[in-house]
């Protein structure tokens, strides 16, 4: 990631406090929640659905949600939550699109790929070593999609601030095609 970006998130994802997770339920959660697993130590003790919320026990440690755009609190997420540039947003959240300042009045600008390749940007993992790896990381959440669907120039602006200039050439090599195919594969 770049240092200049890096430098503008919360506090709290350097820290080495003891907290668990609260994922939500999809495949960006689930691979979110796995890298914090790996790279921090923190166990996933919670679950929320977008309608209930559901624990394991009654830990009292402090959850981080992962792809949860929260009101308040630590959060790892990749949602747009401003309707207006002036609305005031968690100031807590790692997301880059509260980081950038995105709203409704320039919604095309904003980061339209998964939390999962944020958090792998911020903790400096390397890439997977084969196109197979990389396309599949890029299939999480469609983090590919823009490429090909009129926002090439905005996904590549991110995928530079997030250092990894190797992605954009993934993309430049492989079509919509060989996602699907690369999803297919890996869905059965």
């Amino acid at each position: 990631m770049k240092k200049e970006f890096k430098e503008k998130f919360p506090s709290w994802v350097n820290e080495d406090g003891d907290y668990t997770v609260c994922m939500s339920d999809d495949l960006d959660s689930l691979v979110s929640a796995s890298l914090l697993k790996q790279i921090k130590g923190y166990e996933v003790k919670h679950f929320y659905d977008f309608k209930n919320f559901y624990s394991t026990d009654k830990d009292k440690r402090k959850a981080i949600g992962v792809d949860i755009a929260l009101e308040q609190g630590m959060t790892w997420d990749n949602h747009v939550v401003r309707i207006s540039k002036n609305d005031i947003c968690n100031p807590l959240s790692a997301n880059p699109n509260v980081i950038e300042n995105i709203s409704s009045s320039n919604y095309t600008s904003k980061y339209a790929m998964s939390t999962a390749l944020l958090i792998w940007s911020y903790y400096g993992l390397e890439l997977p070593e084969t196109d197979e790896g990389k396309l599949l990381l890029l299939s999480i959440d469609s983090s590919y999609k823009g490429h090909y669907t009129g926002f090439k120039k905005v996904q590549n602006e991110w995928l530079r601030k997030l250092g990894f200039e190797d992605l954009i050439d993934i993309q430049n090599k492989y079509t919509l095609k060989d996602f699907a195919n690369v999803k297919k594969k890996y869905d059965s």
